[in-house]
């Protein structure tokens, strides 16, 4: 959301007197002992940094949280020209409101084990954000239209994408296709893949077949790959993509009979 910022002129001014509110030092505005109460409260301002995600939401929930103090500290201070207008602190606050869900989708993305699959449920979840509100103000109506228009370029549904929707039973549905596109998608991967392990499987056998000499000792083939050459059984493509579309099969017919979620444990 952030890179779509700079296209609202208006927006991009009143992040940059925050900035500057942030950067101002207030503290010789107010007493030692007004001091230690503000450090009890735990209310500090945050500043933003371009390089750490959700700071720049950080900082407005500062300023949000300590408004009366900003404005009484910049005016004991004699800085005037930073403090700002009503109409201003309400564009702040519906700001911050509406960027808040998307911290939620930096949680999403920062455990441990992810999918491509959560791309298209967060590109439902930022369509559903950015629906038209009349009571939104004219600066974050303008925004939402930015950060759509930069949704296909940030967050692309290519094929590696779509497959990975598709294979998800938790997001599949979330996918505007239809189920006769859906298969044909999932027979076509299916088939690519197995042709592809072929392809692979018939150059390590050639390497293998090769006189001694002629392949390099200094990379040998692995004991665990020279039995997995000797024990394979080559299985025909149509039969290979049989079984798995028949293994999909299996699994919808459970999903729907006693709501099994083969991937959401």
């Amino acid at each position: 959301m952030m890179d779509s910022i700079p296209q609202v002129a208006s927006i991009g001014a009143i992040i940059g007197k925050c900035k500057a509110i942030v950067t101002t030092d207030v503290s010789a505005s107010r007493s030692e002992s007004e001091q230690d109460e503000r450090i009890k409260r735990v209310h500090r301002l945050q500043q933003e940094f371009p390089t750490r995600w959700n700071s720049c939401l950080a900082m407005m929930k500062s300023l949000l949280q300590m408004k009366k103090e900003v404005d009484n500290g910049l005016k004991l201070i004699g800085h005037y020209e930073k403090c700002l207008k009503n109409t201003k602190w309400a564009i702040v606050e519906e700001l911050s409101r509406f960027s808040s869900p998307f911290q939620d989708f930096t949680d999403l993305v920062s455990i441990s084990v992810t999918s491509l699959s959560l791309i298209q449920l967060i590109r439902k979840e930022i369509i559903d954000l950015c629906k038209a509100n009349p009571r939104d103000c004219k600066e974050v109506a303008v925004l939402k239209l930015a950060v759509q228009s930069s949704l296909d370029k940030r967050l692309p549904l290519n094929d590696s994408v779509i497959l990975a929707a598709l294979l998800d039973p938790s997001t599949k549905n979330l996918l505007t296709v239809g189920q006769g596109e859906k298969m044909d998608r999932l027979l076509s991967a299916v088939k690519d893949h197995v042709e592809s392990e072929a392809d692979s499987s018939s150059t390590s056998m050639e390497v293998e077949d090769s006189p001694a000499g002629s392949h390099d000792e200094s990379k040998p083939i692995s004991k665990r790959r020279r039995l997995l050459h000797k024990h394979r059984v080559d299985v025909p493509v149509e039969e290979a993509i049989r079984a798995e579309m028949s293994y999909l099969q299996y699994q919808a017919d459970d999903e729907a009979a006693y709501g099994v979620k083969y991937f959401d444990w």
